[in-house]
Formats: C-alpha cells, sequence, structure tokens
C-alpha cells in the first residue's frame, strides 16, 4: 500500500480502540522530534518568511511522513475520525488544487467572472486560450498547495499518534468537549481522566512556543522592535502563543488530573502552567490587540471546558461562575499601559468625527 493510501486509510478508519497497536515511546519521541524539529527551524528563521526556510521545513515535513506511514500496516493505524471529519479536513487542500486545474473558458465565465474578463484582454495581442485555471498566479498557488498538504500529513500523522497511545483513558477530544457543554446537567463519569500520553504530543509546539515567549519576554527592554520573539511581525508571534496556550493548559489539567499523581507529576504541572503564564505575559505586552483578545478568550474556553468535564454539581457550577467572572477581569487588568493604549487609540479611530 503507497504512503498516500496509508495516510488516507487511517483517516476512514473504523477500528475499535482495542485492536489498535500501541507504538513504542522510541518511535513516539523520533516522530513528535522531527515534527518539532520542522516546525521550530521554520518558526527560529524569522518565522519562516523566506521561501528557502519554508522548503526546507516542508521537506523535512515530507520526508518524516513518508517514513511514518511506510512503516505502518494497515492494521495498525488508529481508529478513523470519521468520513465526515476526513472529509472536511481533505476539502482545503482540494479546493487550492482545483485552482490549478485547466477548465474550459466557457465554465470560468461561470465560476470567476473576473477570471474570464482578464483571458478576454488577451484577445487583441493573443489567441484566446480554451482552458486556463482559476488561479490567475499558478506558481504561487502551487507553493500554498505544498504547504497545505504539509499541514493536512501532518494533522493525519499526529492524530495517528495520539490514538495509538497505550495508556488508559480518555483524550480531551472536541467531540468529547462539545458533548459535555451540550449537556451541563449530566453527570460526570467517575473514571474519566484525560490521556497524559495523548497530549504529551503537543510537547513539540508547547516547547516552540515556550522558547518564543521567553525570548519575548527578554525583548522587554528593547525600544526598537518590541516583543516578538523571533518573528518579524508581533500579530504572527502573537499567534503562535494564542493557538498554542489552550493546549498547555490542558496538558497541565491532564498532569494534575491523573488518577495515578505522583511529586513528580505535580512538579511537571506546575511547570507547564508557568509556561502558560509566561505565554499570557508575552501575549499582553506584544501590543498585538487581536492576539491578546483571542489568547485570553481561548484560555477562558479551555478553563470552562476543564471545569464542564473535570466538576460534578454544585462544583461545576461554581468553577463555571468563578471563570465568568475572571473573564472580563483579565481582559482589563492583564494588558500592559501600550496595549491599552493602542485598544484606546483604535476605538477613538472608529468613532465619528464632527
Amino acid at each position: 500500500m503507497s504512503t498516500i493510501s496509508k495516510a488516507y486509510a487511517t483517516a476512514f478508519s473504523l477500528k475499535v480502540a482495542g485492536e489498535v497497536a500501541g507504538l513504542s515511546v522510541i518511535d513516539r519521541l523520533v516522530y513528535l522530534g522531527l515534527l518539532g524539529l520542522a516546525l521550530g527551524y521554520a518558526v527560529l528563521r524569522d518565522g519562516g518568511t523566506g521561501s528557502a526556510d519554508w522548503s526546507m521545513s516542508l521537506l523535512l515535513l515530507g520526508v518524516t511522513g513518508v517514513a511514518y506511514w511506510w512503516r505502518r500496516a494497515p492494521e495498525d493505524l488508529a481508529p478513523g475520525a470519521g468520513r465526515w471529519m476526513t472529509c472536511f479536513v481533505l476539502a482545503l487542500p482540494a479546493y487550492v488544487a482545483l485552482q490549478l486545474v485547466p477548465l474550459p473558458v466557457a465554465w470560468l465565465a461561470t465560476m470567476s467572472p473576473e477570471r474570464a474578463r482578464i483571458l478576454g484582454w488577451l484577445g487583441p495581442v493573443m489567441a484566446e486560450p480554451r482552458f486556463a485555471a482559476l488561479s490567475v498566479a499558478p506558481d504561487q498557488t502551487t507553493i500554498y498547495l505544498f504547504r497545505i498538504l504539509a499541514y493536512t500529513l501532518t494533522f493525519f500523522m499526529v492524530r495517528d499518534i495520539v490514538g495509538r497511545s497505550r495508556e488508559q483513558g480518555s483524550p480531551l477530544t472536541p467531540g468529547l468537549a462539545v458533548s459535555r457543554l451540550a449537556q451541563l446537567a449530566t453527570p460526570l463519569d467517575r473514571g474519566w481522566r484525560p490521556a497524559v500520553s495523548g497530549w504529551a504530543a503537543a510537547l513539540p509546539v508547547i516547547g516552540i512556543a515556550a522558547i518564543e515567549a521567553v525570548w519575548g519576554l527578554f525583548q522587554l527592554s528593547d525600544e526598537t522592535g518590541g516583543v516578538r520573539g523571533s518573528y518579524a511581525n508581533r500579530n504572527h508571534f502573537a499567534g503562535l502563543l494564542e493557538m498554542v496556550l489552550p493546549l498547555t493548559v490542558t496538558y497541565g489539567l491532564a498532569l494534575a488530573t491523573r488518577s495515578r499523581r505522583s511529586a513528580g507529576r505535580w512538579v511537571t504541572a506546575i511547570g507547564v502552567f508557568g509556561v502558560a503564564a509566561a505565554m499570557v505575559a508575552a501575549l499582553a505586552n506584544c501590543l498585538s490587540k487581536m492576539g491578546f483578545i483571542a489568547g485570553i478568550a481561548g484560555l477562558f474556553v479551555t478553563a470552562l471546558i476543564g471545569a464542564v468535564l473535570l466538576q460534578d454539581g454544585w462544583k461545576r457550577w461554581g468553577t463555571i461562575g468563578v471563570i465568568a467572572a475572571l473573564f472580563p477581569c483579565a481582559l482589563v487588568s492583564l494588558p500592559s499601559d501600550e496595549l491599552v493604549q493602542r485598544f484606546g487609540s483604535a476605538t477613538l479611530a472608529q468613532l465619528p468625527h464632527f
């Protein structure tokens, strides 16, 4: 079976979890380490803004994906994500690939009248083509297609690694979270605990975001560039932190609520929450308005889901009330003075002037 067909097979596999062969610790460390190396290389090289840096990162992702799927037998694949979820994930690369397919010009007039009008301008200088792609810049579209394919391959690979975890427990999946949020009055299963080993797959991105957050905090004294880590744009820096912050907090919750607690687990959980605090501090000082709001909103939703999943009865509602009260307080008290001024200037700019 080819590499692509194996990736496709794991997406549509419908096996139960008991039939899945576990992935060894060494394999998990190797493949997650290679994925983290590919991401870290792009991030630390000015945020991957250069085409050469992105190409190197994509090459490493592709080689890692081929090596991973080539060694996997069909019977070792993790349970499938379901046909609808898989179709949703594959819809984006399929849509981008469609932009490169030569189509009859008559079809383009219906699908993209502006593109057909541009082709019509070629009539006075050359023969009007009978077929053309939707994209006006196929070379650039091809670059984005390979990027999205790399994202999709990474998604399926990480999902398969998490799905083949040997540890008993359930990962905090979006489906489980939504079902709990939709049934707040339903008593929580006492035996449920988030699987630590599943969330450990997020360690590479958590580590990279932690390095960026600490790097950014050291830039507080820099009056020229500001807090932006290795990125050239502070909004891109904030985008990384706001995406990884919920993963960091959830991993800390998974460590703190594990059934087999130990002093080492508590120390690790405290360290993870410390990393999350550093990310919040970096977001509050990077002067990215929407980055800060998105980061705090993600933190609020993560805490809300944790309360719904891990608390029961009056404790659940009390925790939800405390979280709801802390959310506006965090929005007001955490941002730096410079960020507050940017919010104020943006608000004044939108007010009508008389």
